[in-house]
């Protein structure tokens, strides 16, 4: 009887290892698709990124310099609202840190009036809106610092 109860327990321990073995392989595995999928998606938008800047500088080189301007723009104002969006899960280091550049890009920034006209979608004016929004907040807390 001990003989039988032994190799139950045996088994019972092999069968446990094995189990934990496989799950902590497929979690792994997960783990790993996880990180490959988020590469991909910030390769996504840096290929989205890259060309969108190519357009400007095709527009630039072509001699269209308010044209240029005006896309350029609307790809800073689409990056600081992507950046605000993502403070709420960002911790507090990195909070400061995109806050402190979003003071430096409105003390550089160009005040732009908001184009209302034709080619101007009205989405794309309140996101530009909405951009000179927090640049603005960011502008007075630099103020207020001083």
């Amino acid at each position: 009887m001990k003989e039988i109860n032994q190799l139950k327990s045996d088994w019972f321990v092999l069968v446990l290892g094995v189990a934990l073995v496989s799950g902590g392989v497929a979690y792994l595995k997960l783990e790993a698709r996880i990180r490959a999928d988020e590469n991909y998606g910030m390769l996504l938008n840096q290929v989205s990124y890259d060309q969108r800047v190519s357009a400007v500088l095709r527009q630039l080189h072509d001699g269209e310099g308010a044209a240029a301007a005006k896309k350029l723009d609307a790809v800073l104002c689409a990056d600081v609202l992507r950046l605000d969006s993502q403070l709420v899960a960002a911790d507090d280091r990195t909070r400061e840190f995109v806050l402190r550049s979003f003071e430096q890009i409105a003390h550089f920034r160009p005040r732009i009036p908001v184009p209302l006209g034709e080619g101007v979608s009205e989405e794309c004016s309140e996101d530009l809106l909405a951009a000179q929004k927090i640049l603005a907040q960011a502008a007075t807390r630099e103020q207020a610092a001083r």
